[in-house]
């Protein structure tokens, strides 16, 4: 089955043109800032090892595998709200997963339980479900719904990460080659690597502008995780089809469920506290699109 989804991940061709997004603007032709409001990363090279003397890093689980270049701290500082999750039955030590083999090595070692919500099999840690269940019995008792938004909604494996990631790369290269900012032979050499060795080299293009979301408006982060660092991978995200409804986000905010991934509307994380504690984990709101997400509070 692994190779049978990577090989239909590697099939993806970055010749079909990018899909457009009903309703929404045109995308651009030209460079923009893709990393806004964040500063310019520089995300492939080495830095020295963060400073321990923080909230954030003093919530990390023990054994936490520490960042020590610019990408691995720059997906910490995108997905790590996680790390410090008070709620999970077992914390990731790591915030890159290396392949499929550590992740379905990880993953066994992580008590889960699946249910059927909203006619989707949804497969969570167990705490995570139990409070989703929780979350979903006040939302009914509101006349309201909290249901997946898809069939990969909640736990991922590693090859479902590659199809995402490539989905954006691909759609990508076409868009800037077509925009002629981007000539064939850097498209070929990009497609030629591992999904893998593309992160430094995408995140080096958003650098100069050249932005992989899928309206390219803004760094691929923040419309794809990076292969291996999903939240979905460590079974404490759930996508939510009813996120645009300010009830249904304080009813899964009172069962710990809140958004950690910056303009990612229909992801939430499960934290496993309630709103008044969450800055003692060492997150920090940010307020986008008029909605608060918790984001580690490091440099």
């Amino acid at each position: 089955m692994k190779s049978t989804l990577v090989r239909a991940a590697m099939a993806i061709t970055f010749l079909a043109p990018a899909m457009a997004v009903a309703g929404a603007p045109p995308a651009p032709l030209t460079p923009i800032d893709c990393f806004t409001p964040l500063a310019s990363p520089q995300l492939w090279k080495p830095v020295q090892a963060p400073t321990l003397d923080t909230a954030f890093f003093r919530q990390l689980p023990p054994g936490f595998a520490m960042p020590t270049d610019h990408l691995s701290r720059h997906l910490m500082r995108e997905y790590g709200a996680i790390l410090v999750s008070r709620g999970a039955d077992v914390r990731p030590v790591t915030v890159l997963f290396a392949d499929e083999a550590a992740v379905t090595a990880w993953q066994a070692t992580v008590p889960m339980k699946t249910a059927i919500v909203g006619g989707i099999a949804v497969t969570l840690q167990s705490r995570a479900m139990e409070a989703l269940q929780a979350a979903i019995k006040e939302a009914s008792a509101a006349k309201l719904a909290i249901t997946p938004a898809g069939a990969d909604a909640a736990r991922r494996n590693y090859a479902r990460t590659i199809i995402n990631w490539k989905s954006r790369v691909d759609g990508g290269l076409a868009h800037w080659r077509a925009a002629k900012k981007l000539d064939q032979a850097k498209v070929d050499a990009i497609t030629r690597l591992s999904p893998a060795a593309q992160i430094p080299r995408i995140l080096a293009l958003e650098e100069q502008g050249l932005c992989f979301a899928t309206l390219r408006d803004k760094t691929i982060l923040r419309s794809v995780a990076a292969p291996g660092s999903s939240q979905h991978v460590f079974m404490l995200a759930l996508d939510v089809k009813q996120h645009a409804d300010p009830r249904v986000r304080a009813i899964l905010a009172r069962h710990g469920w809140f958004q950690t991934v910056v303009t990612d509307a229909p992801h939430f994380t499960y934290l496993g506290t309630d709103s008044a504690s969450v800055s003692l984990l060492g997150l920090k709101r940010v307020t986008a699109a008029k909605r608060d997400y918790w984001v580690p509070d490091i440099n």
